[in-house]
């Protein structure tokens, strides 16, 4: 009956088998085959040794039979019963094996007969003893019947049979005696691997197994350090890529709130001072309605409208939902230009000028531009930089660069030695599916690359 292992999620053709050690089971296949093997293999042998002793008891008790008929030949055919006494007797002390001896006349009459116990021997018969009939003068004086005993052949097989047996037990000895040291071998390398997996399971990425040999088993064990090894690396890049991640996140939260209090104080001081000084002159327009006092009002409103679309653009640009990213990144150039110390420069690639992108890829792309202006502006010491969107039907091709000081650490340093704001622009790449490159070397300026397959966002 088929019985299912539900712990090892594979079926077991013998019952109860599943659960048994390697280890025994080696051992009852190595007890098994030693029994089998001693059983059938005493049975063969004894069965071939009594046909061998038999036969040759059969032979010599033809030819004793032959010998005897030439020697009482003589005192048959002169009926001297004295004499065939003494040669039957004479054959029995010379052969032990003799059991008894039958002389019979031609009429099948008994001349003689003798024997060692009360065994019987009948002519054409055999019990005990193997019997053999020898022709006096070619059958025309009568015949004598011999039989031999099978006591030696007994002795033998005895004999033969306990050698048999001490032989297998010593061989069962030495069979198991290997199959212990066999399963040792075989059992240890996988209780090693049981045990590392176990660990491994657990959460010790560092556990490695140990190659004992190179078989199944060692074979295996190298699949399993290979595994763990890319196991270890992916839990690795898992754990670097959460802690960007929450490092990013407290820094978007810390940048939130910067920018509310910076809001917060250009409302305060911009348009709180523009609307109180609007006041004052509405309060003067009262006591002094002349032109001049009505143009510097106009002039103050004119102004507080500047500073509050000023905001509104830094906050959201209204320009990039109506015109698109082009258009934006144009006016972001144009206001950078008046407020940050260093040339730069917007160029714009593509067959369309007009040409709208997928709206989450113009915010992605305007974010990592004002990102990476406000870093050259911080950090770069540059004299000039530039801005170049490349914009293709299968592909959108962003490159930022400058001249300046650039990173005192190669790009593939981990982010949060780069800093945050490059973790924040890979990290919009990445939501995006794109490809986020840096290159830059000392004194050399920092160039940032950004790729997006749209055909790979329609996929």
């Amino acid at each position: 009956m088929m019985v299912t292992d539900p712990t090892l999620g594979k079926r077991s053709w013998v019952p109860g088998s599943a659960g048994i050690s390697i280890y025994v089971k080696i051992l009852g296949i190595g007890a098994l085959v030693a029994g089998l093997f001693g059983v059938g293999g005493g049975y063969v042998l004894q069965r071939a040794a009594a046909h061998s002793y038999y036969s040759t008891l059969q032979r010599d008790a033809k030819v004793i039979a032959d010998l005897l008929a030439v020697s009482v030949a003589r005192s048959v055919v002169v009926d001297d019963s004295s004499a065939l006494r003494q040669l039957i007797r004479s054959t029995l002390k010379r052969s032990s094996d003799v059991e008894c001896i039958v002389v019979l006349n031609r009429e099948s009459r008994e001349l003689a007969s003798t024997r060692r116990t009360s065994r019987s021997i009948d002519p054409g018969q055999s019990g005990l003893v193997v019997e053999a009939v020898g022709d006096i003068l070619e059958g025309h004086a009568g015949s004598v019947h011999v039989g031999l005993s099978d006591s030696r052949i007994a002795e033998n097989l005895d004999q033969l049979n306990r050698t048999f047996l001490w032989t297998l037990l010593a061989c069962m000895l030495l069979g198991q005696a290997l199959a212990v040291g066999l399963s040792y071998k075989l059992t240890r390398p996988v209780h090693h691997l049981v045990s590392v997996a176990s660990a491994f399971g657990q959460g010790d990425y560092s556990q490695r197994a140990s190659i004992f040999a190179r078989d199944e088993i060692g074979r295996l064990a190298r699949v399993f350090n290979a595994m763990a090894t890319n196991v270890e690396a992916a839990d690795l890049a898992v754990k670097e890529k959460e802690a960007t991640r929450q490092s990013l996140m407290a820094r978007l939260l810390k940048a939130q709130e910067e920018e509310r209090r910076r809001i917060s104080l250009e409302l305060h001081d911009e348009l709180g001072q523009s609307l109180s000084s609007l006041m004052m002159l509405l309060q003067s327009c009262q006591c002094d309605p002349k032109a001049q006092s009505r143009a510097m009002l106009e002039e103050r409103i004119s102004a507080l409208g500047q500073d509050v679309r000023r905001m509104a653009f830094l906050l959201r640009p209204s320009i990039l939902d109506d015109y698109g990213l082009n258009h934006a990144l144009r006016r972001f150039v144009a206001e950078s230009g008046r407020q940050y110390p260093f040339e730069l420069d917007y160029q714009f690639v593509s067959k369309e000028e007009d040409a709208r992108l997928p709206h989450d890829v113009e915010v992605a792309l305007y974010r990592i531009v004002q990102e990476a202006v406000t870093n050259i502006a911080r950090h770069a010491a540059a004299t000039s930089a530039s801005i170049v969107l490349v914009c293709r039907s299968a592909e959108i091709i962003l490159v930022v660069e400058d001249d300046g000081k650039g990173m005192p650490e190669p790009p593939t340093t981990p982010p949060e030695i780069q800093g945050l704001g490059l973790a924040g622009m890979r990290e919009r790449v990445a939501m995006l599916g794109g490809r986020f490159t840096v290159k830059s070397a000392p004194g050399d300026g920092v160039m940032l690359q950004v790729v997006i397959s749209l055909e790979r966002r329609e996929s």
